[in-house]
């Protein structure tokens, strides 16, 4: 049996046998959550909790990265690279209780050993805050490469990106406008509206290469180090149809107060020294956050998918820019009981 196996046995062991003690405490938390359940801070004519207390789902999950480098060599040809990551998926099960849920997922490509990439998502959404926490470890690229017209395709095996990224929000609609309806089902839209919002972004990440490349004209061990803070704000809007549907569209457009992306070199091959040079970044850049999603509920049942789209460039496209884009899918098909 594997870890995953043993942990689940051991929260139906826990669920199962318990004392009085544990009990009443189980008891407890379940009247807490009933109390913030019937706590109303909406206006009910447009946005309500489920009746139901239980909201469980099967979900079916899609990722992927495209990087976008644009670089001068020595001879003043510009270089381009694309590095796609190779498509990450997973397949879960998520449960609400109250407004309370867990996912348990798991990779099928890592379940069978056919890729080391790694990602792991949180997601917090209420009716006026919210964010979303990523962390990827990305080793499997295809590139498409442009010196010239010269054009070629390749693996890039010795390339590795980590990166986090932090995605909040606050919505001045509260109490006409739910996120939540749109992206994990715990309440429900009765009428259309929008809201204007704030929005905020961190983002830190490292590209790494390992290996000598001279066709490229890049240097060995070599580096790309990525951060920046953005703030600014956009619009969302929750469209309700007569025919059972609810569609959701939102941009969040963000500007960048602070960024320091920097190119390291592990290794001159002149001086053998560590060398850094750090990107001219002149002009507010532009982050943008985009969401999308469908949702046809009858009666007890619902079935959606969602969107999310986060895009950014960096730096002098005549000279050196990155393009960093990250793009997640998913469809869904769960009941409340």
């Amino acid at each position: 049996m594997n870890g995953t196996g043993k942990i689940i046995c051991i929260l139906i062991a826990i669920c199962c046998v318990s004392t009085p003690a544990e009990a009443q405490f189980w008891h407890r938390m379940d009247s807490l959550l009933t109390r913030r359940l019937m706590k109303i801070t909406t206006d009910t004519a447009y946005v309500r909790r489920p009746r139901q207390n239980w909201i469980p789902k099967l979900r079916y999950d899609g990722f992927g990265s495209v990087i976008d480098i644009q670089n001068m060599n020595e001879e003043g040809q510009l270089i381009k690279l694309r590095l796609n990551s190779a498509l990450r998926t997973s397949i879960g099960i998520s449960s609400s209780y109250k407004g309370l849920g867990l996912t348990l997922s798991f990779a099928p490509r890592r379940l069978f050993q056919k890729t080391s990439d790694q990602e792991y998502n949180f997601n917090y959404y209420n009716n006026w805050w919210g964010a979303d926490v990523t962390f990827t470890n990305i080793s499997n690229f295809d590139v498409e490469m442009e010196v010239g017209r010269e054009r070629t395709q390749f693996e890039w095996e010795s390339a590795r990106l980590f990166g986090l990224s932090v995605n909040s929000y606050y919505v001045f609609n509260g109490r006409k406008f739910s996120y939540p309806a749109a992206f994990n089902n715990t309440w429900i839209q009765k009428r259309s509206a929008g809201s204007v919002i704030a929005a905020a972004t961190l983002y830190n990440g490292t590209l790494t290469n390992k290996l000598t490349e001279p066709r490229w004209n890049l240097l060995e061990e070599q580096s790309i180090k990525m951060s920046h803070i953005a703030i600014g704000g956009g619009y969302a809007y929750n469209y309700v149809t007569r025919y059972h549907w609810l569609l959701h569209i939102s941009a969040q457009p963000t500007f960048m107060i602070w960024k320091n992306y920097t190119l390291q070199l592990e290794k001159n091959p002149e001086t053998g020294e560590p060398v850094k040079y750090r990107l001219p970044i002149q002009n507010a850049q532009l982050y943008l956050l985009g969401r999308t999603s469908a949702i046809y509920s009858r009666g007890h049942y619902y079935i959606g998918l969602l969107g999310v789209i986060q895009t950014y460039r960096v730096g002098n496209i005549d000279e050196f820019s990155i393009q960093n884009t990250y793009w997640k899918g998913r469809i869904y098909y769960g009941v409340r009981f």
